[in-house]
């Protein structure tokens, strides 16, 4: 599938309002219903056992595949009849991936990287290309912060609960 091809499959299932699984090149996947479509990726609202759980960037060139079948519609019944809608998209600017790291600048973040290398980290900024980013250990300390090229950047997770917990108690 191309890039054009995957954003056309993508923009069609914002317009249905459709559950989607996304296999990614690293062997990951994520599931959830596409929210916004970019130049740059798409905006998941993840969903996760039965409940959303923050969003999600993917970007074109990190996926492998599109399913919306039987177990998208199995999750979609149960979410509809459990009366469990996804959360509003925080007011980000979806202009370029530039403008959405910058939206999300002192959040944490999930961010994986073109080596498949998933980092747990604050967002501290961008410059010259690079996104400045503090990591924090499993116990909320952070590390040495260091520069991500933007380019290399595949996904993105934000606002989820995990995030949201490590953000208010990492010291």
């Amino acid at each position: 599938m191309s890039q054009s091809d995957i954003k056309n499959t993508l923009e069609a299932f914002v317009k249905d309002q459709k559950y989607v699984r996304i296999e990614l090149t690293s062997g990951a996947s994520a599931r959830g219903k596409v929210v916004q479509v970019a130049d740059f990726g798409a905006i998941l609202a993840i969903v996760e056992d039965f409940h959303f759980d923050g969003f999600g960037m993917i970007s074109f060139e990190s996926i492998e595949a599109i399913h919306h079948d039987e177990d998208e519609i199995f999750t979609a019944e149960i979410l509809t009849k459990e009366s469990i809608s996804e959360s509003s998209l925080p007011s980000l600017d979806f202009s370029s991936l530039e403008t959405l790291l910058e939206g999300l600048a002192g959040s944490f973040v999930m961010l994986e990287d073109g080596e498949y290398d998933l980092h747990f980290a604050r967002l501290d900024g961008i410059a010259d290309g690079n996104v400045t980013l503090t990591p924090f250990t499993s116990t909320g300390q952070f590390e040495p912060s260091f520069s991500q090229a933007i380019a290399d950047i595949y996904t993105i997770r934000f606002e989820n609960e995990y995030l949201k917990m490590y953000q208010k108690y990492t010291k």
